[in-house]
């Protein structure tokens, strides 16, 4: 996991429709996305990158 690394608009997107529609855990996008699961769980439910839907 890298602490720095920045998600795209098009990464969000994608984390939200994996985890929200197909069921993907944390730990599985957290891994995919080198980024925490607290910010997976954030994004997933629209506390983080609410310009995005």
């Amino acid at each position: 996991m890298n602490a720095g690394h920045k998600l795209t608009d098009a990464e969000v997107r994608k984390i939200r429709n994996l985890r929200n529609n197909h069921g993907w855990k944390l730990r599985e996008l957290s891994e995919r996305f080198g980024v925490g699961e607290s910010a997976v769980s954030a994004i997933a439910r629209q506390k983080t990158w609410r310009h995005l839907e």
